[in-house]
């Protein structure tokens, strides 16, 4: 008897828990500031991500594994610097790293003085997962960022 009270009791317990923790889904909004920060054997790019949490309740990005791919070529991974607290029904920039190497780089020139020459628009994508946690619940969540790169993001690269 003892034993079903306990299991009801951890049951309803569990219940609760998880309904106050239901979720909307995380929005990747854009890919922003792409600079160099190391230029050599492994080249380093710093971007910000912005993202808005829908939640009423904050969280904590804690790991990425994303690609970032320029015009559709692979420039690189993608990498979070620091674990980064994502408030409630809000906004934030999560500052991350794309290591990359002078090959991939290379690969990257036709399609950048394509665009400098005749004008046309890079698309750049990112996509991957993003691992999430709140208290002692984690989650990872895929995501793919399309966007046209923009003169000023290109300027940043200078």
């Amino acid at each position: 008897m003892h034993s079903r009270f306990t299991l009801l009791f951890l049951g309803v317990i569990g219940t609760l828990i998880s309904g106050c923790f239901s979720e909307k889904a995380i929005e990747f909004r854009s890919v922003e500031h792409l600079r160099p920060e190391n230029i050599g054997k492994e080249t380093l790019l710093s971007m910000d991500v912005v993202i808005y949490n829908p939640n009423n309740w904050g969280c904590t990005v804690e790991e990425t594994d994303a690609e970032f791919f320029i015009d559709g070529k692979r420039a690189g991974n993608t990498v979070l610097r620091t674990p980064t607290r994502l408030p409630a029904n809000a906004e934030a920039t999560i500052p991350c790293t794309v290591k990359t190497s002078i090959t991939d780089l290379i690969k990257l020139v036709p399609a950048g003085l394509g665009a400098l020459l005749t004008g046309k628009e890079l698309e750049s994508t990112t996509r991957g997962t993003v691992k999430v946690r709140k208290f002692i619940f984690t989650k990872r969540i895929s995501f793919e960022v399309k966007q046209p790169i923009d003169r000023k993001l290109l300027n940043g690269l200078r």
